[in-house]
This record gives C-alpha cells, sequence and structure tokens, in this order.
C-alpha cells in the first residue's frame, strides 16, 4: 500500500461540507480507497468542524485540518484577490499568490516528518514551488482548472517541478502543454471526471416541487445550476425570456460561492432584469448536492451558457445524467462532455447568446424532440460513471 500525500488549495474543506465540484471527486476516491485499498493516504485541507467529523469515517486516509484563525484573514484574502486580478489584466499573466499559506507550512511540516512516495496537489500547480526541496517522491499534478499554461507566472519553473499531470480533458491538457519546455518529461494523463446518476422515482415529490415553485404542468422549465458569477452568462438565460412565451420559466440554483447566498453586485443585477419577468424566474440560493436530482427531475432543459473557459463542466454531466438535453457553449472542455445528439452547442461568438438560447428552447419544447435527445443524453451520461473517472485516476497515480 503507498503512501501519499494530498494537498488541496485550501478553498473548501474535505470532507465535503460546504460544496464544491472538485472537493466532490476527491471524497470520492477517499471513498474507493475505503473499499478497494490502493494507498495510505494523508490529506491537508482547510478546518470545518463538519469536516472533522465526516473524516472519522475513513480508516486509510488521515485528513490533517489547518485553521486560519487570523482576524485579518478576510482582509488579506481581499488584498491576495486584488494583486490576482491585477496580474492578470495588467500582465496577461495568471498570478501564484498563494491564498492559503496555512496549507503550505502544514505540507512542510509533514514532508518533514513523513516519506512518502508521490504527493499529489489538487489543482493549484504553484503549491509546488515552496515545497519542492522536500518532495522525495513522485510529484503529480491532479488539474481541474486552466491553471497551468503559456501564461502562468514561473510557468516553466512549474511545470518542470512535476513529474505527471493528470488533466479532467483534452483543454486542459492542450492548454499544459503550451508551456515551453526544451526537454519535457512531464508524463501527462486525460482523467475525465465522473459521477453516479441519481433517479428520482416519486411523481408526488416532482409535483409537489414543481408546486412549490408555482410552475404549472404545461410550463416548460429551464434550469441552470452553478455559481452566479459573470463568466457563467446567467443573465442570456434571463434575457431569453423576452423571445419565448409566457410558459417558459427558468430555474436558478445555486449562489455567488458554493454555500455562501451572500448577494453581490452582479446577483442582484440578476434579479433586477428577472423582476421584469414576473414570477417566470426563480432563484433558490445555494443547494445541498443531495438536491440537485430533485431540481432537475422537474426541469426540459439544463442550460450551461459559460462565456469563459470551462475545464469539464460537471454541470452539463449531470443534466445529461438527469435524462433531459443540455444547451451549452462551445468553450473550453464543454465540446467533450456532449455530442450532437444529446445537446444543442451554441457559438459563443453568434452576436447574441440570448436569442440564440431562446430559439434552442423553442425547438426543445417539442417533446418527440426533448425525449430523444434526452434519452440519448442518459446514455451518453454514463461513459462518465465515478468508476471510471476512480480508476483512471489510480492507473495514473500507480503508473510507473
Amino acid at each position: 500500500m503507498k503512501k501519499i500525500l494530498v494537498i488541496t488549495a485550501g478553498l473548501l474543506p474535505i470532507p465535503v461540507s460546504k460544496g464544491g465540484a472538485v472537493e466532490h471527486l476527491i471524497e470520492n476516491i477517499l471513498d474507493k480507497n475505503e473499499i478497494d485499498t490502493q494507498f495510505n493516504i494523508h490529506l491537508v485541507s482547510t478546518f470545518d468542524q463538519k469536516s472533522l467529523e465526516l473524516s472519522q469515517k475513513y480508516k486509510n486516509t488521515h485528513v490533517f485540518f489547518v485553521e486560519n484563525s487570523s482576524p485579518f484573514k478576510e482582509i488579506s484574502l481581499f488584498w491576495k484577490k486584488c494583486l490576482k486580478v491585477a496580474t492578470r489584466k495588467l500582465l496577461s499573466k495568471r498570478s501564484i499568490f498563494i491564498e492559503y499559506p496555512e496549507i503550505i507550512e502544514k505540507s512542510k511540516k509533514m514532508l518533514r516528518q513523513n516519506q512518502y512516495e508521490k504527493v499529489v496537489i489538487i489543482n493549484y500547480p504553484e503549491l509546488v514551488l515552496p515545497l519542492n526541496n522536500l518532495i522525495d517522491g513522485e510529484k503529480i499534478l491532479y488539474l481541474h482548472n486552466d491553471n497551468l499554461n503559456e501564461l502562468t507566472v514561473r510557468a516553466k519553473k512549474i511545470y518542470e517541478s512535476f513529474d505527471k499531470c493528470i488533466s479532467v480533458s483534452r483543454f486542459i491538457n492542450q492548454r499544459v502543454s503550451t508551456v515551453n519546455v526544451s526537454n519535457d518529461k512531464l508524463k501527462k494523463f486525460i482523467v475525465y471526471n465522473g459521477k453516479d446518476g441519481v433517479e428520482i422515482k416519486n411523481k408526488n415529490k416532482k409535483n409537489s416541487l414543481r408546486e412549490q415553485f408555482n410552475f404549472g404542468k404545461d410550463d416548460f422549465i429551464a434550469v441552470y445550476i452553478g455559481r452566479l458569477i459573470e463568466q457563467k452568462g446567467v443573465m442570456f438565460i434571463i434575457e431569453a425570456l423576452e423571445f419565448l412565451p409566457e410558459y417558459f420559466k427558468v430555474l436558478i440554483v445555486g449562489g455567488t460561492f458554493y454555500e455562501l447566498n451572500k448577494e453581490n453586485h452582479y446577483v442582484r443585477n440578476l434579479k433586477k432584469v428577472a423582476k421584469q419577468f414576473g414570477n417566470r424566474v426563480i432563484f433558490t440560493g445555494y443547494q445541498e448536492a443531495s438536491l440537485i436530482p430533485s431540481f432537475l427531475s422537474i426541469s426540459d432543459v439544463g442550460i450551461v451558457p459559460t462565456l469563459s473557459d470551462e475545464a469539464f463542466a460537471m454541470s452539463a454531466l449531470e443534466i445529461q445524467m438527469a435524462g433531459i438535453p443540455l444547451i451549452c457553449t462551445n468553450v473550453g472542455g464543454l465540446p467533450e462532455v456532449r455530442n450532437d445528439k444529446t445537446s444543442i452547442m451554441l457559438d459563443i461568438n453568434s452576436g447574441n447568446l440570448a436569442q440564440e438560447i431562446a430559439r434552442a428552447e423553442h425547438f426543445l419544447s417539442h417533446k418527440n424532440v426533448r425525449d430523444k435527445m434526452g434519452l440519448a443524453a442518459f446514455q451518453f451520461s454514463k461513459e462518465f460513471s465515478a468508476e471510471k473517472q476512480i480508476q483512471g485516476f489510480i492507473d495514473s497515480v500507480m503508473y510507473e
């Protein structure tokens, strides 16, 4: 049994207590390792009381929690984020400001006290720099976002520090490959994210949920699931209602940052625009992952109108797993998580995305079209099982 160290970025805790797509995927790996033991895992995570309690179920994983109790934590994070934005806008570079230095300090301590055959860094490649000299084992980057490319500050140094890179899509793998190195020894793997579907069979529960939102039985429901930030293109889903009949409704599931339901300027603007459509737009706020299948079960179509490059888009997969058609944009790794039988893909440069979304919704309002595409979506989604993702991760880590 190989002893490995898994280092998270510190944004959200593991085991999952505050949401997070990446965090759920890592938790799936920990759960699988309890059944089919491959690793003795030491994992560094930010502290949360509920996560601490959940971690007690593991026998093959020891979670080491770190906590930032500084009264200046929020101020420090604010300025670091400002520096990241300034670096991106002024230098067209992705900065490497480490937002949670407590994770680094804890990892250093553990590396000094233990011998690890492999060290896996989750999603934030820059974490390798302050740890490089302490790592004797294989250094593996598990990359879920476009965080290492030719525009990353100190990209070459970071790239050459790793032995392996596991990317969640061809798009991310190709972005990593833009880093220019003379002697490329990095072993690259593509392991698509996966998830197992949950079927909602209770028809009364579905009807009750529709009634809760005042949706009529003949209403056409378009659902968005994800964070409410400008890059996700949520505004275009609302604006599409201007071109659609009254029975077209929108269900928006999500908050500004995972479990947080604080309203910022963008969310207030979304609700201001939605107000002109009356009860045709419903905001649920953040919802636990276990509730997402219920929201999908009452929906006719799922929309992922992302404006920036998505690495994979778990929400696109979840929509198709629910057996409903997908409407999405042609950015990043999204084209890899759908096909023409399961979805309608829109050109982000079409000129009027709201009109394009409305046109796609109107086409899918025909039940025979929607049912055929929904069935194809459900069948296609089986290619992205949790089992396949976990095994792909294990095989990549174990590969010599």
